[in-house]
């Protein structure tokens, strides 16, 4: 939703969500943000901002926190080859 916001505002470039079913362990699904520059990346905090609710108040499923069933296993900036 805050993604697709951000995208029809130009704010940023583009965005995908993938899902591995057959990751092991479970399903994996990995959010991606595009960023069409440097600038419009270096940006994003401050552009999120602008579509996202400052009072906002997270959803929660069976009243278990984000950190009770969510694991990062891998994290960085990753750019195109």
């Amino acid at each position: 939703m805050y993604r697709q916001r951000a995208l029809e505002r130009g704010l940023i470039n583009g965005f995908d969500l993938l899902l591995d079913e057959q990751h092991e362990g479970g399903s994996l699904l990995m959010l991606v943000t595009k960023y069409k520059d440097k600038n419009q990346f270096e940006q994003r905090e401050e552009n999120f901002a602008m579509v996202m609710p400052s009072d906002r108040q997270p959803v929660l499923a069976n009243d278990k926190q984000p950190a009770d069933f969510r694991e990062i296993v891998s994290y960085g900036d990753f750019v195109r080859p």
